[in-house]
């Protein structure tokens, strides 16, 4: 709802902004534009020669179903104006469940269902940090499950990707607040200090790109991952940030093809992430941090946002939309992938980042 709908021109040169406060817009011969706005269609005059709209908007069909963080809406228009639709709602709101690994029992958490996207659980398993997309724009909140209070920790700006840190002190995160692109961030979780930036802007303009993603912190605490977009050549990278500023960021994985979502073992012998060098994305493996020495691939099918179990030996991830399987990966301290098996299937949602978390006990998963 905070996009604004605009109008390309024949020649693929000019872009005229007609109307801010919507998305998913068609024009009908009549003069109008339809477009979504708040779960719902909407429609406006509008001017084909001048390219302006006219307005304030009227609603149509109050319920359509849509998913509006990546803007997609179950409806069209022919050119006589009949209109055709899914009723329903906005398939991105959600509220983040546990679902026991053995009963299959599901518990939501007690917030608000909202626009949520990635998160991560804090080392002791008793906070979530989370991308909250309900309002104007994405912030990271804090759901403390000991005080059952749920707060927002960041104000300025887009805030996204939020990671713990070690000790669960602090949250590192990517701030859209200095108005060029995306920057590292941490910040305290108790108010003790500001938000402050966690590279320089000349260490931070070495991985190439205005989209670093924190994945998760190496189990010493001594390094950040990060998963970077957007390069023109190579895509989707890996890098290591240290976190005591004692060296610029190294690259880990760098290709011409995407490797994202990294995560390290909990002893810290080994990388996962997924990687598309195969067309598909497929969980893959390799030694940490010389990841040179090999790769296997653990995903019999395409897979996604693969975690580590708390002893890590076995190797989770999301395959499709919902259904969540378990590999075992490390046989008496070998790594050798194993047969995986289902977990459980859930309604989950999609997500460019990790999408789940595993208890620190292992026997329950936290699925958005």
């Amino acid at each position: 709802d905070t996009s604004v709908i605009a109008v390309l021109s024949p020649d693929a040169t000019t872009v005229t902004a007609v109307l801010e406060g919507g998305y998913n817009a068609r024009y009908l011969a009549g003069g109008y534009l339809v477009f979504m706005r708040a779960g719902g269609l909407f429609a406006v005059p509008f001017d084909l020669e001048t390219l302006e709209a006219t307005p304030p908007a009227v609603s149509v069909q109050p319920r359509v179903r849509t998913d509006s963080v990546w803007a997609l809406a179950q409806y069209d228009v022919s050119s006589d104006g009949t209109l055709v639709y899914v009723s329903g709602g906005d398939a991105a709101w959600s509220v983040p469940t546990w679902v026991d690994v053995e009963t299959k029992e599901e518990e939501p958490l007690p917030v608000p269902a909202g626009v949520y996207n990635n998160f991560d659980l804090s080392p002791d398993g008793t906070q979530l940090a989370i991308q909250n997309a309900s309002g104007a724009e994405d912030q990271v909140w804090i759901y403390d499950s000991r005080r059952g209070t749920f707060t927002r920790l960041t104000l300025d700006g887009a805030n996204i990707y939020p990671v713990w840190s070690h000790d669960g002190r602090e949250v590192f995160f990517a701030s859209s607040r200095d108005g060029e692109g995306f920057r590292l961030y941490r910040k305290p979780v108790d108010g003790s200090g500001p938000a402050s930036r966690l590279l320089t802007d000349e260490a931070e303009a070495t991985m190439e790109t205005s989209l670093p993603l924190p994945t998760t912190v190496t189990p010493d605490g001594q390094s950040l991952l990060v998963m970077t977009w957007a390069h023109p050549t190579r895509g989707g990278d890996v890098w290591e940030v240290p976190l005591d500023g004692s060296a610029d960021p190294r690259a880990v994985l760098a290709t011409t093809v995407n490797e994202i979502i990294p995560q390290v073992s909990p002893d810290g012998q080994w990388l996962a992430y997924i990687s598309d060098s195969t067309g598909d994305y497929h969980v893959k493996v390799r030694p940490y941090p010389e990841v040179e020495r090999r790769e296997w691939v653990v995903s019999e099918n395409e897979g996604f946002d693969p975690r580590w179990s708390p002893d890590g030996d076995e190797l989770l991830y999301r395959r499709g939309w919902g259904s969540f399987v378990s590999v075992p990966v490390v046989q008496q301290g070998v790594f050798e992938p194993g047969v995986g098996r289902e977990l459980f299937e859930i309604d989950a949602h999609d997500s460019a980042g990790p999408s789940f978390a595993v208890s620190p006990d292992g026997e329950r998963v936290l699925v958005n």
